[in-house]
């Protein structure tokens, strides 16, 4: 049975957020910064996203030989989302069957995994909305350091007696 609970944020994400957590990780595999190319096996719709999700990435400072792989798939998404909402507007969100019925495109199920599958990419790499707010450029002081700073300090600090 797996690990209950969230997956851990990746160490470097932590750092550009400015959290206290990622100084407590020592033993964490690191990978040096590096661009990405488009793996092989790439769709030529998505050679071009991934291009442009890998220098967002490697512009955050977090790109790592070890991102190819989920970046395809997440880049692989995003093109089946553009071809998915193509046909949904070429066709329609309905369409007839051989009865004379109207039933759901199946283009419409396939944007929705795709949708889910994107929103799920962009958080593990730092990139949604959500995960942005919380991050803060290389050495910007955040509230998390100072509380940890304050807390510290209370640690170390000698406690008296009471009387």
């Amino acid at each position: 049975m797996g690990k209950r609970g969230p997956k851990p944020t990746p160490t470097r994400i932590l750092q550009l957020r400015g959290s206290p957590v990622a100084k407590r990780r020592p033993a964490e595999p690191q990978l040096a910064l590096c661009r990405l190319e488009p793996p092989a096996w790439l769709c030529d719709e998505a050679k071009p996203i991934f291009t442009e999700l890998a220098q967002i990435i490697y512009d955050m400072g977090v790109s790592t030989r070890g991102d190819s792989l989920a970046l395809g798939l997440l880049a692989e998404s995003f093109a089946l989302y553009i071809v998915a909402s193509e046909e949904l507007m070429r066709d329609g969100i309905s369409t007839a069957t051989e009865s004379g019925t109207r039933k759901s495109n199946p283009a419409l199920a396939a944007r929705a995994v795709a949708w889910a599958e994107i929103a799920r990419g962009l958080a593990w790499f730092g990139l949604s909305p959500s995960d942005r707010t919380r991050a803060s450029k290389a050495g910007e002081e955040t509230e998390d350091d100072k509380l940890a700073a304050i807390l510290e300090r209370f640690r170390t600090k000698p406690r008296t007696q009471r009387a």
